[in-house]
């Protein structure tokens, strides 16, 4: 199997964060369009799929360079989804 190089590696991280960007704004104006939802509409399933795809790289990155970037990058990844339900928390009664 060919070595995956490092700058293919973040081209795939920043496609991702963009496609969750996307992802986002679809499911932004779904909310408006069709209401509330649940978890397995197609825009929470790209937005998601998305996330996961720009962890796992930044992952894969840290595991096989085993450079101080690649760590710094794949802990911020993994933090994004956590600082996303930190700052977006809303109480519904």
């Amino acid at each position: 199997m060919k070595k995956l190089s490092p700058t293919f590696l973040s081209r795939l991280i920043i496609i991702s964060l963009f496609v969750a960007v996307l992802a986002g704004s679809w499911d932004a104006w779904w909310h408006g369009a069709v209401g509330r939802d649940t978890l397995w509409e197609p825009p929470h399933l790209l937005l998601y799929g998305a996330i996961v795809v720009a962890i796992l790289t930044g992952m894969y990155g840290w595991y096989k360079t085993r450079q101080r970037i690649w760590r710094r990058l794949a802990i911020l990844l993994i933090l994004i989804p956590a600082a996303r339900r930190i700052l977006y928390f809303k109480v519904e009664f």
